[in-house]
């Protein structure tokens, strides 16, 4: 018989519940200890690495499973809004649900 299984994957949230999509994780310190930051495309997170290295923050890409699992156990993440007003680029990311698996 299957059964339903917890996963390491989840769907994420930002502040107004609205999902979030094609996440794309880097973990950086900028001076308040680590925490992660969510892009919506690979060029984007490159970007940002290189802007946060060039800035002097310590930074380094995460996979999915790596992001989870930090926010899964308390770690702040952020999550880019694109093109918004400078006031407006962040705004806090969450695990939405884990997506369970049959097993």
């Amino acid at each position: 018989m299957l059964t339903h299984q917890p996963s390491n994957f989840a769907t994420y949230s930002d502040a107004s519940g609205s999902p979030v999509f094609d996440t794309f994780f880097v973990l950086s310190d900028w001076g308040n200890g680590e925490e992660l930051f969510a892009f919506q495309s690979p060029d984007d997170r490159q970007r940002a690495i290189e802007a946060f290295t060039g800035k002097g923050m310590p930074c380094k890409a995460l996979t999915h499973h790596e992001a989870f699992q930090k926010i899964q156990g308390g770690m702040r993440a952020w999550v880019h809004n694109g093109d918004v007003p400078a006031d407006f680029v962040w705004s806090p990311l969450s695990i939405n649900y884990r997506i369970a698996c049959v097993a």
